[in-house]
């Protein structure tokens, strides 16, 4: 089912740096797996998961494992997604290679899903290529 995978990266503490809205370089967590579920925009006629980055209305849906095993880890850990944090797809299985390299901002804190006991929703506004602040991947 989680065919896709993603890294989470988090807003720093103003302090640490100095200044606000800046995020950490490396990822919160590397690798995640995840089923990402598309809101296409059935006007535009491109490619699957076609979606407006300037419409606000449209949130794409992530359900994630409530854990994981990261890469190189020897433990499950609980995948750790919050309001603010960036996600950047990093792997794809099957037609939609697209996505790899696209950037979404998380909206609200995860939420468990309705019917798949331990795991979790998350939404999020696709918001393109570029890195945010702090980022260089």
């Amino acid at each position: 089912m989680y065919r896709f995978k993603v890294d989470v990266y988090r807003l720093l503490p103003a302090p640490s740096q100095g200044a606000m809205g800046l995020y950490a370089p490396d990822p919160h967590q590397a690798g995640v797996p995840c089923y990402f579920d598309p809101t296409p925009e059935y006007d535009q006629p491109s490619a699957v998961g076609r979606n407006k980055v300037e419409n606000i209305f449209t949130l794409d849906g992530f359900w994630f494992p409530g854990e994981y095993l990261p890469e190189g880890g020897d433990a499950d850990v609980p995948v750790d997604v919050v309001d603010t944090d960036m996600l950047i797809m990093r792997s794809v299985v099957g037609p939609m290679t697209s996505l790899i390299g696209i950037w979404w901002a998380a909206k609200g804190n995860a939420q468990p899903h309705p019917y798949l006991l331990d795991d979790y929703m998350v939404y999020a506004k696709r918001t393109g290529t570029k890195p945010p602040p702090g980022v260089s991947a």
